[in-house]
């Protein structure tokens, strides 16, 4: 782990206070698991106390802090990242009632609740100094996948120190970031929150387009990939921002967009305002001195591309 408990941020309240008592679960996919007091590991790994089955989370993913009337999360220097409210997180994060937590491909929600009020006694000076320690012997109901393409979640207790070594889950896939998101955005899309899969992907975009321009390459299917979400963003969000985005980042590259972002280009460029005509135009010049160098799979894509009708 990266820091330990006493870099947590102080969830307790110091001195003799009355507070709200709360009761923290995390629900997933309609399914609930109640949250003990303590310090939990979430991830892959049947060591922790909340284990998900996904391969796009680590083994030791991130980590939650449970205390009497406060939550927080922290990622483990995942390969993933843990994203909160549409927003990576860097460093320990408070977690409130109906905030939405996503981890590898799942996203998992909140939920606080109130539960009376207690006194605390004063704290010891080292008490002030320490968090609670992780609970071994925590056992949180188990939650199942309520479709094929929700992986399971399940809570387990940690395993007994002398046989982490065997640990079978499979390594965790060195997703590219941009396809990790865009697996993300997907599922915002299809729930309707189109404007926060545009603030989940935009900033990845926006540091392609950065990078092309400064002369740095940018791999293939990071280029694909860009160039598909850029054309959905604008077609479920009408903001020309991303198709500009996609379409210029091919321009600089001198190749075709994929064959379904050629589709959503034809859909979108008589609908949305603000679509870059001028790019459009430079892209097919580009397109048409490149052909004798792109793949044949690709000189299909060119003149799709070339037959494109520019008002």
């Amino acid at each position: 782990m990266r820091n330990t408990p006493v870099t947590w941020p102080r969830a307790e309240l110091s001195g003799s206070a009355s507070t709200v008592r709360r009761r923290f679960a995390l629900r997933m996919g309609g399914n609930e698991i109640a949250l003990s007091r303590g310090e939990l590991l979430m991830g892959r790994s049947r060591s922790c106390q909340v284990i998900v089955d996904d391969m796009l989370v680590s083994r030791h993913h991130a980590r939650l802090l449970v205390s009497h009337n406060a939550l927080f999360v922290e990622d483990l220097g995942s390969t993933n990242g843990v994203i909160v409210n549409e927003a990576p997180i860097a460093g320990p994060t408070p977690l409130a009632d109906g905030d939405r937590v996503i981890v590898g491909t799942q996203e998992m929600v909140i939920r606080a609740v109130d539960d009376g009020v207690e006194t605390l006694p004063p704290p010891s000076p080292r008490a002030t100094q320490t968090t609670p320690k992780a609970q071994p012997s925590v056992q949180l109901a188990a939650i199942k996948p309520t479709s094929p393409e929700i992986p399971a979640m399940r809570a387990m207790p940690a395993a007994h120190p002398g046989l982490e070594g065997a640990d079978t889950t499979q390594r965790t896939e060195k997703a590219d970031g941009l396809a990790t998101m865009a697996r993300m955005a997907d599922r915002m899309i299809t729930m309707g929150r189109h404007d926060a899969a545009a603030r989940l992907l935009g900033d990845h975009l926006k540091g392609l387009l950065t990078k092309a321009r400064q002369g740095r390459p940018v791999p293939k299917d990071a280029l694909d990939t860009a160039g598909l979400y850029g054309l959905k963003l604008t077609e479920v969000t009408r903001d020309a921002t991303w198709a500009n985005i996609a379409v210029e980042l091919h321009l600089i590259a001198r190749r075709p967009l994929p064959e379904k972002a050629v589709a959503l280009l034809e859909l979108v460029l008589p609908k949305v305002e603000g679509v870059d005509r001028q790019l459009i135009l430079a892209l097919k010049a580009a397109l048409r001195d490149a052909a004798d160098g792109l793949a044949r799979d690709e000189w299909a894509l060119v003149e799709r591309i070339l037959r494109i009708h520019i008002r």
